[in-house]
């Protein structure tokens, strides 16, 4: 469930992401404990995945594994007077076994949004929520996207597996303005593939579990 962290007198606030047990409230059953000195404030959603713009937007994700679709709101804020302004919908083709699974969603502006399907269609897809009736538009086809995150500028990152198990972590780099996929590393590590991102000193990095499931 998803929920704001808070400290007082200071204007800073986070988003926070809580496990809980039974009714899905904060923070009465929730097993996350505020800090000293901040608060925690329930922001009655539950999404299966959620991004947030530099200005503050909220996108989330709900997977229906019935339907084999998933939905994507578009709020205008992610503070709980939020309004929704657009929806989107992604449906698996009717041959897929599995329904469309979203990875990490990622703003590249504030109104396009990048995430990687890991169930039904193995793709990278974008969001355009300016369009009258946005939808997802499949850009590249990703082995077992697992993370995407922002790059150097004009680009997304991308990480995903060669194939099924432990040392496949490969990472990729999509140029928004050039619609390209290249390679950045792998087939590597020891672990299992998790989430991407830049480093503070500009490098590209990729979560690599350690091989814990092994």
């Amino acid at each position: 469930m998803l929920g704001s962290l808070n400290r007082a007198g200071t204007g800073l606030s986070f988003i926070l992401v809580t496990f809980a047990l039974g009714a899905s409230t904060l923070p009465a059953n929730a097993d996350y404990v505020a800090p000293t000195g901040y608060k925690v404030m329930p922001l009655g959603l539950s999404p299966n995945e959620f991004g947030v713009s530099a200005g503050g937007r909220l996108v989330v994700a709900n997977t229906n594994f019935s339907a084999k679709t998933i939905t994507f709101d578009l709020y205008d804020s992610w503070m709980p007077s939020r309004q929704l302004l657009k929806s989107a919908t992604l449906t698996a083709p009717q041959s897929a076994s599995f329904a469309p699974f979203s990875t990490r969603l990622v703003f590249s502006d504030e109104n396009t949004v990048y995430f990687g399907d890991n169930g039904a269609t193995s793709t990278l897809y974008r969001i355009d929520f300016t369009s009258p009736a946005p939808s997802p538009v499949a850009l590249k086809s990703v082995s077992f996207p697992q993370g995407v995150g922002l790059g150097k500028p004009g680009t997304i990152l991308v990480s995903g597996s060669a194939s099924f198990g432990a040392g496949q972590i490969q990472l990729s780099s999509y140029d928004i303005a050039g619609n390209t996929l290249a390679a950045v590393a792998g087939p590597t590590g020891v672990g299992f593939v998790g989430g991407t991102g830049l480093s503070q000193a500009g490098t590209a990095v990729v979560l690599d579990d350690g091989g814990m499931f092994d």
